[in-house]
């Protein structure tokens, strides 16, 4: 079985038993470029993506559809990550899988996220195969039953050559509406 998947540039095929097809996630980021990189990344695996340009938008969209994780940067205008996680446990109660993100890579920034009730951490800028594995890594298949959520703390980081590859993995995908972006 496979989905089809459509951008502006050509036709991917994904395999649908991939972990995180028909997955609802919900990408927290208010930087359009990485918006545009984590979708596209996202729904190239299958996945039915929303965007929320910080966090009070974010609690907004919680509140009207049901989504499996949330991928939520930390530095935002409007409310932060810490926040809009906060208000996802505390008053909203949902448990869902957020998995923080930001540009700073640190031990000590990845357990203050774990304490704030987030259940893993990624650093930008991240690979397509590191985005996918980390929050495909919430959900193993168990012989034909449904999805099981299990915790994940993974991090990782990029060097520059590693930045420069999504960049132009990008640029391939998005050719016009990217180089747009960049010259905003």
């Amino acid at each position: 079985n496979s989905i089809e998947v459509s951008s502006t540039l050509e036709t991917k095929t994904v395999n649908s038993n991939a972990s995180l097809a028909d997955k609802s996630i919900l990408v927290v980021e208010d930087n359009k470029l990485n918006q545009l990189l984590a979708s596209s990344y996202l729904k190239k695996n299958g996945a039915i993506v929303d965007l929320a340009d910080n966090g009070a938008i974010a609690l907004e969209k919680v509140k009207q559809k049901n989504y499996d994780i949330i991928l939520m940067d930390l530095q935002m205008p409007v409310m932060d990550g810490y926040t809009a996680t906060k208000i996802i446990r505390q008053e909203l109660k949902f448990q869902l899988p957020i998995v923080a993100c930001s540009a700073h890579s640190s031990t000590v920034e990845n357990d203050n996220c774990i304490k704030k009730g987030m259940n893993g951490y990624i650093s930008k800028p991240y690979s397509e195969s590191t985005l996918i594995g980390v929050l495909s890594s919430f959900y193993i298949e168990k012989s034909n039953t449904k999805n099981e959520l299990i915790d994940s703390k993974i991090t990782t980081n990029l060097d520059q050559d590693d930045f420069n590859k999504i960049l132009g993995d990008i640029a391939i995908e998005h050719g016009k509406e990217f180089v747009e972006m960049m010259l905003e």
